[in-house]
């Protein structure tokens, strides 16, 4: 009885001694429950994705576009106006879907997709679209850059290679681009009116003056992905280089592991920063509790990532990070916050009060 009174007052009482327990949040990769796979798509050539207005996921591939509403996929085939090797998507303001592919732009609005560019039956092979502030509509091709405001149309490119752009878009204004290759990797529209142009080299285009600012290559190679920083500034990645831009100069975050030839990056809403590579992911967040240039490291097979080239991702709206691999496959991550607690167990629960727990040493 003495023994179970103590008990009792053990419970009851408050123990000024004991501190708060913080849980260590593991990295998301790391739990392979978060994962999962669709197998009917496999094979038909993912290349690109991304969310639109209503949730639903859009699908680029090497021969249409396929449409997840959650439920079933469905095929947006070519012969309805669809493009075939889609290279590129973007969720325009509007709501309306905009594909770039190896034969020109389309968009996709009330159900009909129409023919935006190029003017004539030619190919303009386009990679990377973007919407600025200033409302102006960019399109990043093999061929150069192109810009569509206010019904104008104005070309950059090198100067020995405006005159095939000018043929294949009618444009309005014509501009030279400086470098000596047309060809567009990724756009990114920065802070202040600025426009981020990933080509042979980095640039950054003033909007409003339409000057450039080169920007020397860490590595001497090309920058696979951009992606806004939280906080302000730019990520970018380039074959062996990963690193951050806040403003004023560039600082590196290059996992030691890396490896060559980075496929996609991508910035979280919590900050999480995501490089992909061909069967393997690097990640880091300040929340994970690891030192600030550390690194998680992800490797197919041992977790359910795609085991090629990552190409594309993106985060949705229900807390998601979408992946396409190689062509080949398709994969979603959970990315919420559910908090995993290893070691614990209830051992008192004072109603409408505290609850105590036991460690795996013991530790109240």
């Amino acid at each position: 009885m003495i023994y179970l009174l103590n008990i009792l007052l053990i419970l009851s009482a408050p123990l000024q001694s004991a501190e708060p327990y913080t849980p260590i949040h593991p990295s998301p990769f790391s739990e392979s429950w978060r994962y999962t796979r669709f197998p009917e798509v496999a094979n038909q050539g993912p290349n690109c994705i991304v969310e639109d207005h209503e949730g639903r996921i859009w699908l680029g591939t090497s021969t249409g576009i396929l449409v997840y509403d959650g439920l079933t996929w469905q095929d947006q085939p070519p012969e309805a106006g669809g493009a075939p090797q889609v290279a590129s998507l973007m969720v325009d303001r509007d709501g309306s879907i905009l594909a770039g592919c190896a034969f020109g732009l389309y968009r996709f609005k009330d159900g009909v997709w129409t023919k935006m560019l190029p003017v004539i039956e030619d190919r303009l092979r386009v990679r990377a679209l973007a919407r600025t502030d200033d409302g102006a509509l960019w399109i990043g091709c093999v061929e150069g850059l192109i810009r569509i405001k206010d019904q104008e149309t104005t070309i950059f490119a090198p100067e020995n290679l405006l005159d095939r752009l000018a043929k294949l878009t009618s444009p309005t204004i014509r501009r030279v681009m400086p470098g000596e290759d047309s060809r567009v990797h990724n756009l990114l529209p920065g802070q202040g009116g600025k426009l981020w142009v990933a080509s042979n080299e980095l640039f950054r285009l003033d909007l409003a003056s339409e000057t450039w600012e080169r920007f020397p290559n860490l590595d001497g190679g090309i920058a696979y992905g951009l992606a806004p920083a939280v906080g302000g500034g730019i990520w970018m990645i380039q074959a062996r280089v990963v690193c951050r831009f806040d403003g004023n100069g560039w600082r590196s975050f290059t996992p030691p592991d890396l490896k060559l030839r980075q496929q996609a990056l991508l910035s979280l809403k919590d900050g999480t920063t995501v490089v992909s590579g061909s069967g393997e992911l690097w990640a880091r967040n300040p929340s994970w509790l690891l030192p600030e240039s550390q690194w998680t490291h992800t490797r197919a097979p041992d977790s359910p990532i795609p085991y090629g080239a990552i190409s594309d991702m993106v985060e949705t709206s229900d807390g998601a990070l979408w992946m396409v691999g190689d062509g080949l496959e398709v994969v979603r991550v959970d990315m919420r916050r559910w908090t995993t607690i290893p070691g614990l167990s209830i051992k008192a629960h004072r109603p409408g009060r505290d609850i105590w727990f036991l460690s795996g040493n013991d530790v109240v």
